[in-house]
């Protein structure tokens, strides 16, 4: 529902000039079909609808500048001309950060002359989060991080490097970092992955009074997830590692391997 209520939201967010009219429909044939996807997204909150507007097509994009309200940002890798399907258009994004739940939130503005004016392609994509369930308890004694590498080549080897932290302020730390990570999206993201020549799996094992807990992530390629294990179940629903999970595993092995040598 809130997600539902935010893709919403992220259709006029941005709102369009006094002289604009909207459409139900698409007034140009070109933008029948979107012009590109955003992901991770889900498709129930994908929403269209389509302007024509009296203005340039710098003058819009200076306008959606402009008026993009308090939480929405431009994204600096948007704004100029790409060929879409045969023809030329400008398209601009703007973004809203994630929360517990939903994704981060985007909005495509797409645009091109039709006549002296502009037909205008707008485009929301989010996705809802599962809620998490499960925590790992705060009294955790201790913290095994893992992570294993391998090379795609022929005949390699994998490589594990592995480190267990008992300061108690670093797994309090490391605790805190772990719930706070949110679920994952509730469907499935498919998407063409970047050729990769190594491979990375990553783990957290959290003792605790409770039995252990196992933060799991089998590969970090194509919008991964993570699992959380109660000792040997499955416990909760997926969780999103986002950066931070890899990135704070990351920062103590290389620490470790440093003080080796």
């Amino acid at each position: 529902m809130a997600t539902r209520k935010f893709s919403k939201w992220l259709l006029h967010a941005v709102p369009m000039p006094p002289s604009a009219r909207e459409w139900s429909h698409s007034p140009s044939s070109h933008y029948r079909q979107a012009s590109l996807g955003i992901g991770p997204s889900d498709p129930d909150f994908t929403r269209p609808t389509w302007w024509t507007v009296p203005l340039s097509r710098e003058a819009l994009g200076s306008w959606l500048h402009a008026h993009a309200p308090l939480g929405l940002r431009a994204d600096s890798d948007s704004g100029g001309s790409v060929e879409s399907r045969g023809v030329w258009e400008r398209d601009q994004d703007f973004h809203a950060p994630s929360t517990t739940a939903h994704t981060e939130g985007w909005v495509n503005f797409a645009f091109m002359a039709q006549g002296d004016a502009l037909v205008v392609r707008v485009d929301t994509f989010v996705g809802a989060r599962f809620a998490r369930t499960v925590l790992v308890p705060k009294d955790t004694s201790s913290v095994t991080i893992r992570r294993t590498e391998r090379s795609l080549e022929t005949h390699s080897r994998p490589h594990t490097t592995v480190r267990t932290i008992t300061d108690t302020g670093a797994v309090a730390r490391l605790v805190e970092m772990f719930n706070g990570l949110p679920g994952a999206m509730t469907t499935q993201f498919v998407a063409s992955c970047p050729a990769s020549v190594r491979q990375q799996s990553y783990s957290m094992t959290f003792a605790t009074p409770h039995g252990t807990y196992v933060g799991a992530l089998p590969t970090t390629t194509c919008w991964p997830q993570l699992t959380l294990m109660h000792n040997g179940a499955e416990a909760g629903p997926p969780l999103d590692p986002g950066r931070r999970f890899t990135r704070t595993a990351d920062n103590y092995l290389t620490s470790l391997l440093r003080s080796r040598g």
